[in-house]
């Protein structure tokens, strides 16, 4: 994923546009796609209680991959098939796992990605698909815990990361990586939430624990929320100045303490809850 490209409410809609074109291809099988990027935060409770989101320019997909053992059960041959129907070229990564396609004369990345403890960090072939691959990283398995269905702009409806599973894998993203946009989605999320008082987030992290999994999800929401721990963290001064570039109108100061504040009640309420509560989550 790129970094330093502009991230905007109009590379949004069309990133938007080209998951549609995909999942109006995938027929049948949409459901197994499931979204975790840059288009979920507008999506998740709590958004219209902060500034707007700075949007994105890809779309990232989540697949379910069988444990090894399992694979043969499984073809995705039906995903390369939606990808040439829908128009997505594979990018000149050699790798198979970014895709491209073409919208309103702009060049929209598709990246697919799995949570696979037999391998990390390396691209994985998926069974019965000849071109298509996934890059295996740790942490976005939450996401396919308690998905919500998500209509799009064009009436095609899609699976979308929950609040819970968002959270654990832009977490994961924070401490594996660490970009300036990981940083900001996860303040900005948290904060949204929190503001929300309809939302307990403790509750929904805890209920996307992914199941079994070689790591520990809950440590990586309280290390993300380590970065957080103080105005001269990265965290808040990121947030703060990504959210006035955002449309917030408060100052960075204030923005930077609303956000230190959010995600200390969020690590606060993980840390209450027993030790043992999702000890078999961790194998």
């Amino acid at each position: 994923m790129t970094e330093n490209a502009p991230r905007t409410a109009s590379g949004r809609a069309l990133a938007e546009r080209a998951l549609s074109a995909l999942l109006r291809q995938a027929r049948e099988h949409a459901d197994l796609l499931v979204v975790i990027g840059g288009l979920v935060p507008v999506t998740l409770p709590g958004a219209a209680e902060v500034a707007p989101h700075h949007g994105t320019n890809d779309v990232d997909v989540l697949l379910e991959l069988a444990p090894r053992y399992d694979r043969d059960d499984q073809s995705f041959a039906w995903l390369e098939r939606a990808l040439a129907s829908a128009g997505f070229i594979a990018d000149s990564d050699p790798g198979g796992w970014r895709w491209t396609s073409q919208v309103d004369g702009r060049w929209v990345r598709l990246e697919f990605l799995v949570d696979v403890p037999d391998v990390r960090d390396q691209v994985v072939s998926l069974p019965g698909a000849e071109r298509v691959r996934a890059l295996s990283i740790a942490g976005p398995a939450a996401a396919l815990q308690n998905p919500q269905a998500v209509m799009l702009t064009d009436g095609i409806r899609a699976n979308f990361a929950g609040l819970g599973g968002y959270v654990i894998a832009k977490a994961a993203a924070v401490v594996g990586r660490g970009l300036r946009k990981d940083l900001y989605d996860f303040g900005h999320v948290v904060l949204g939430a929190t503001r929300d008082a309809r939302v307990d987030l403790v509750e929904e992290v805890e209920r996307s624990l992914p199941s079994v999994v070689d790591y520990d999800p809950r440590g990586l929401v309280l290390h993300a929320c380590d970065e957080f721990a103080s105005v001269d963290a990265a965290g808040p001064r990121l947030f703060a100045r990504e959210s006035r570039r955002a449309g917030a109108v408060e100052p960075e100061a204030l923005l930077a303490r609303d956000a230190i504040t959010a995600v200390r009640r969020l690590a606060v309420g993980l840390r209450s809850l027993p030790e043992d509560r999702d000890r078999d989550a961790v194998i």
